[in-house]
């Protein structure tokens, strides 16, 4: 009666995990993506851009179009939590002849928009100086050259753990000319930025 009793007992113990242990994996939630104060972040990502050039004197015609292929890297260190201080570089590197390579450089604010869920929309904004090397077109040769560009970035991170989320947004950048020798300023868009933040 006793060993039997016992059977039971060890029968409806074994019969309770395997019934509830489904269920507890499926309550337990992905830790949160590490955004609080003090938190380091790394970022890196690439796309596609499309961009229009326009003459400081009419904004409403532009002059020339081009697509290039873009890739982006920052680090940033959160000031408080959700908001970080970043440093951002993209390079840039184009598909058309009339468009030149560049890479750019400088500060900027990133700010996460922290739920309970694992999927956290952003905002971003850079100022950068654009260093534009110079080198030959078919219309000639291009001299080195300067610009002074503005990026305000959007998106979401999807968590997948505490250190590491993936990153879609999109970017639109205007870029100012410093010198050189067109003063035409270029207008462009990065809808489709995939990429990967690391917090530590």
């Amino acid at each position: 009666m006793i060993r039997k009793l016992i059977c039971s007992s060890l029968f409806c113990l074994a019969l309770s995990a395997f019934v509830l242990a489904p269920s507890n994996a499926l309550a337990q939630k992905p830790e949160p993506f590490k955004v609080s104060q003090g938190t380091r972040m790394a970022y890196g990502g690439t796309t596609i851009n499309y961009g229009l050039v326009f003459s400081p004197a009419s904004l409403k015609n532009y002059s020339d179009t081009n697509w290039s292929a873009e890739m982006y890297l920052s680090f940033g260190y959160f000031l408080i939590d959700n908001l970080a201080v970043i440093f951002d570089t993209q390079g840039h590197f184009a598909f058309t002849a009339t468009a030149n390579n560049f890479a750019s450089f400088g500060p900027g604010l990133f700010y996460v928009f922290a739920n309970e869920s694992p999927i956290y929309p952003y905002i971003q904004a850079s100022i950068r100086a654009n260093w534009i090397p110079g080198g030959f077109s078919p219309t000639g040769p291009i001299p080195q050259s300067w610009a002074l560009s503005v990026g305000p970035q959007v998106g979401v991170l999807i968590g997948f753990n505490r250190h590491v989320a993936l990153d879609i947004g999109a970017q639109a950048n205007v870029a100012f000319p410093v010198n050189g020798p067109t003063r035409d300023a270029n207008i462009s868009s990065a809808i489709g930025i995939i990429g990967a933040r690391i917090s530590l």
